[in-house]
């Protein structure tokens, strides 16, 4: 049992409780009532992952696949998301010093590099098992990777095709089969649960219905949500169930009843961006800058037009005219992903969402180590280009605040809002 862990998790408890707390003391109008509802769902999985570690539950490293790895009986992260969530507090600064004190690449991605820290501190257990997949983030198959033998824990890495057709289904359908049996043999007490996995799927698909509403919500002007929490990019909530679907429900009534009566957050919306890859984390007032000067904001790190089944199929959509078996369906969630195949998929969902929440420019975010984004920037700029969008790109660290200038990102998008503008007014 890790004591750095149950003090990580018991931070995260009572900051959860402070938030919590402070909403319902000072609720402010501009932000969404329903977040108190995720807060409190947040502070629940601390509180959960607290007792499953007390309890010697094993835990499982890995981003993909998320809902195989929770029905055979692990406690799951990614690392990833409770990455970003450093960049709120001090941690980043800890983690930051212990990159360079442990000899860590520094220009690696920060969320990477990060959810690689988080368990050699201590942060986060040792893991009973690693998933790996070959995804174009490259740093993230090599933090699983480099966990696993720093940790002698069992792995297993799922070999994604680039191509979307039966050959691929079946190719990696048969390797989460072995997986399965692999990980049966060697973590004591995991058994794989196909009605876990159809219940999880279930949620999945149910949260994303609600989600597409959310989505189309969002293209009324002015926004319905100001550029804080379009930054909270959510996924469908499955592990939570019948407590994650009311959780988006209420977000969705709240914005339809906003949209309803042609309330926005800002008193005129003047120019909308995509955000793409990172936010920037730890400094809020920067996004109450951009709802004062008019911008509203749609965020995606790449994969949202593909999980929300906007591009392709999903979770219970027939394939090819017949229905997928549990295994099969999340064979298609890894060959769908955005970060998986081709570079060509990134570019396509960018410019996807940019035509269709009819932005007026894309902020294209550089994070340093990223080299699927870093590689793709040109093509997107192209791509945005065709469509009639001008880009911004602009370096920004995910976590790391070392070098960040805010006065230096207020110029460039200063500059750039007024290009925008300036557009706006000569095509009308």
């Amino acid at each position: 049992m890790s004591t750095a862990y149950m003090r990580y998790l018991e931070n995260a408890i009572t900051k959860y409780q402070r938030r919590i707390k402070s909403i319902k003391d000072n609720p402010d109008p501009t932000k969404l009532k329903s977040n108190l509802m995720l807060y409190e769902m947040e502070l629940e999985d601390a509180i959960g992952q607290l007792e499953d570690h007390k309890a010697g539950k094993p835990f499982a490293y890995g981003g993909y696949p998320r809902y195989l790895l929770r029905s055979m009986g692990f406690s799951h992260g990614g690392g990833h998301g409770a990455a970003d969530r450093t960049a709120q507090g001090e941690g980043s600064t800890r983690y930051l010093d212990s990159l360079r004190n442990g000899g860590w690449p520094e220009l690696a991605c920060d969320r990477t590099v990060v959810a690689i820290l988080l368990v050699t501190s201590g942060d986060f257990p040792k893991p009973s098992f690693v998933s790996i997949c070959n995804e174009s983030c490259e740093f993230a198959s090599h933090n699983g990777q480099a966990l696993a033998q720093l940790f002698h824990a069992p792995y297993f890495v799922v070999d994604v095709g680039n191509d979307a057709n039966d050959e691929n289904l079946r190719y990696i359908t048969d390797q989460l089969g072995e997986m399965v049996e692999y990980v049966q043999a060697k973590v004591p007490g995991v058994k794989y649960d196909e009605d876990k996995l159809l219940e999880l799927q279930h949620y999945d698909r149910e949260g994303s219905k609600i989600l597409k509403e959310i989505y189309e919500f969002r293209k009324r002007r002015p926004s319905p949500v100001n550029p804080r929490d379009a930054q909270r990019e959510q996924g469908p909530r499955a592990v939570h169930g019948e407590r994650g679907l009311a959780y988006m429900k209420a977000q969705r009534d709240e914005l339809f009843e906003r949209v309803e009566k042609g309330h926005g957050v800002m008193p005129e919306e003047k120019v909308r961006l995509l955000w793409t890859t990172v936010g920037i984390n730890y400094d809020e007032s920067i996004y109450k800058w951009l709802e004062e000067q008019g911008v509203a904001i749609y965020y995606i790190t790449g994969n949202h037009a593909r999980t929300l089944g906007l591009t392709v199929g999903f979770y219970g959509d027939p394939w090819h005219g017949r229905k997928l078996t549990p295994l099969e369906e999340e064979a298609r969630c890894l060959f769908y992903n955005s970060w998986n195949g081709r570079g060509q998929r990134l570019i396509d969902d960018f410019t996807y969402i940019a035509k269709d929440q009819g932005v007026d420019g894309t902020v294209y975010v550089l994070q340093p180590g990223c080299i699927s984004v870093l590689g793709a920037r040109k093509l997107v700029a192209d791509a945005m280009a065709t469509a009639g969008i001008p880009t911004l790109s602009m370096e920004i660290r995910g976590i790391f605040k070392e070098g960040y200038s805010q006065k230096d990102v207020k110029a460039k998008l200063s500059d750039f809002i007024e290009l925008c503008l300036a557009r706006k007014q000569t095509t009308g």
